[in-house]
């Protein structure tokens, strides 16, 4: 056999298995009905269509792609769903593109196995009660663009693997037990936009250059145990709309380089121990600014000499 031959066969091979259907055996449906059944007795009639050996063909919150033929996503956001996750395999969905089970009432950890699904670019399991630790294996995700675990009771420190999703534009674990510092691995973020650490219990300095400086949009670190001042580099952030440092333990004067903020509309930083006075450099920016709290800091030296902030929060709307 001539080596062209070969090489048509294998490359043929190759397609085939590419195209080898995921979902239209009883493998992938059995897991799913598996899943179901773990669940309690409400939710497994909340998923009553579930039934046959094609999740494709009108299975509640199931998507397909084109040919109808792979599973890309499962939606189940809203639907009450009480259980956990020990019986969902995630070996067998390694097409899924998309999975939304937020807002439901599933308990329990988040299993290593997730690593599988590879193909993933959305994940929400945000407003569940899921516990344990964040499985390091999410960093193995690197199509992630959407990570959100936010308000739920995970433990233990961020995964520094999360720093190396280098397509994550939106990242939300707000309302946790997560601890520790921020790992530094999120100086490395390349299009991440809307960061969401708040509520948690993170101890440590801030990061001088956290996520990056030409795309975060939304910064939310407050109410953790942070500590140290806050990073001059922060006034880099050319997009920055959003600033929420407030309910920590940041000590220091307000930097200076905050002035240079121009697309900036929300800065809270009350509740923590800054002292000095409020910089004559931000005088232009508090003029726009949407939301501005500076109350409840050390120092009774804080204050914009034109409104006499002092010790209070001040909202234009």
């Amino acid at each position: 056999m001539k080596l062209s031959k070969i090489i048509l066969l294998f490359s043929n091979f190759i397609l085939l298995a590419d195209q080898q259907p995921e979902i239209g055996n009883n493998t992938v449906a059995q897991t799913l009905l598996n899943w179901r059944s773990s669940l309690d007795d409400e939710s497994s009639k909340l998923l009553s269509s579930w039934v046959g050996p094609d999740p494709c063909k009108s299975w509640v919150g199931i998507g397909c792609n084109k040919n109808n033929i792979t599973i890309t996503s499962i939606s189940l956001e809203n639907f009450n769903l009480q259980g956990n996750l020990d019986l969902f395999d995630f070996s067998t969905l390694s097409s899924l593109e998309s999975l939304n089970l937020g807002n439901n009432q599933l308990t329990g950890p988040i299993r290593s196995e997730i690593r599988y699904l590879r193909r993933l670019k959305d994940l929400n399991f945000s407003s569940n009660q899921l516990t344990g630790r964040i499985p390091l294996e999410l960093g193995e995700l690197r199509s992630l663009e959407n990570l959100d675990l936010g308000s739920n009771d995970l433990d233990g420190q961020i995964p520094i693997s999360l720093g190396h999703l280098a397509h994550l534009y939106f990242l939300d674990l707000q309302e946790n037990k997560l601890s520790g510092p921020i790992p530094s691995s999120f100086e490395n973020f390349t299009n991440i936009e809307y960061l969401y650490l708040q509520k948690n219990q993170l101890t440590g300095p801030i990061l001088p250059n956290i996520g990056n400086p030409r795309t975060l949009i939304d910064l939310r670190l407050y109410d953790n145990f942070l500590t140290g001042s806050i990073p001059g580099p922060i006034g880099n952030y050319t997009r920055l709309v959003s600033l929420y440092l407030h309910q920590n333990q940041l000590s220091g004067s307000i930097p200076i380089a905050l002035g240079k903020l121009k697309t900036l509309l929300d800065l809270a930083l009350s509740v923590n121990i800054l002292t000095g006075s409020f910089p004559e450099e931000l005088n232009n920016l508090t003029m726009k600014l949407e939301t501005l709290s500076l109350g409840s800091n050390r120092s009774r030296v804080i204050y914009r000499p034109i409104y006499a902030l002092v010790d209070r929060c001040f909202s234009s709307r």
